[in-house]
């Protein structure tokens, strides 16, 4: 994936998460991805719709979330790596988490963690997979 992306401010990006994982919530609001210029459709993969049936034929949506840009799907740590690299991070915190998720062999020992804290997570709040 390239480092250096070329932002078109008419561009939009399309973030397919999982609405009740406070984590995936969270995670989603920390990107400044509005910041570099991009309109953001959130949209929650427990909603019913086309574009969640379309995409959950082809990408379990328990294992990630899927991120459309520039006409082509990214999932699990490839969605990741594209929002780190689309994201404007403010503060030291976010600036940090925006150098790791860009490495591929960090996202690589980041990725299988994190989707083993949502899956936690989800079923200590009693709550279903998708």
């Amino acid at each position: 994936m390239d480092d250096n992306l070329t932002i078109n401010r008419e561009e939009s990006l399309v973030i397919i998460y999982d609405g009740e994982c406070p984590f995936c919530r969270n995670f989603v609001r920390l990107q400044s991805l509005r910041k570099a210029g991009l309109f953001i459709d959130l949209v929650n993969a427990r909603d019913t719709s086309a574009l969640i049936t379309d995409i959950a034929s082809k990408h379990d949506l328990n294992d990630g979330m899927v991120v459309i840009f520039d006409d082509q799907e990214y999932y699990g740590k490839a969605a990741l790596q594209l929002l780190a690299r689309l994201s404007n991070p403010s503060g030291l915190l976010g600036q940090i988490a925006r150098y790791f998720a860009m490495k591929e062999g960090a996202t690589s020992l980041i990725y299988p963690v994190m989707k083993f804290g949502r899956n936690l997570t989800i079923n200590l709040m009693g709550k279903s997979k998708i």
